[in-house]
């Protein structure tokens, strides 16, 4: 089929944690400190180094940046693919 391009990709986790962290105004320290998590951790997720985040750190995550459950949603299915785990 020429003239048709690819769909994109979906964002990945890491792109999605960086773009709501940015958003929120919000450095990695201070996430860190919100969340409970450590700055190393929030690191290696954005970086992708870390690419499936346990169930426990979306939810803490989520809700230190204050997600709406769509939002929250699009960050389960960017690490699970289109099955969202239940709350």
């Amino acid at each position: 089929m020429a003239g048709t391009s690819p769909a994109p990709s979906p964002p990945s986790f890491a792109d999605l944690l960086r773009q709501h962290r940015l958003a929120a105004g919000l450095s990695q320290e201070r996430l860190a400190e919100r969340s409970g998590l450590s700055v190393r951790g929030l690191s290696d997720l954005e970086r992708g180094a870390r690419r499936r985040p346990q169930a426990e750190t979306l939810r803490l995550l989520a809700e230190a940046l204050g997600l709406t459950s769509a939002e929250r949603a699009e960050m389960a299915v960017a690490v699970h693919g289109n099955v969202v785990p239940s709350p």
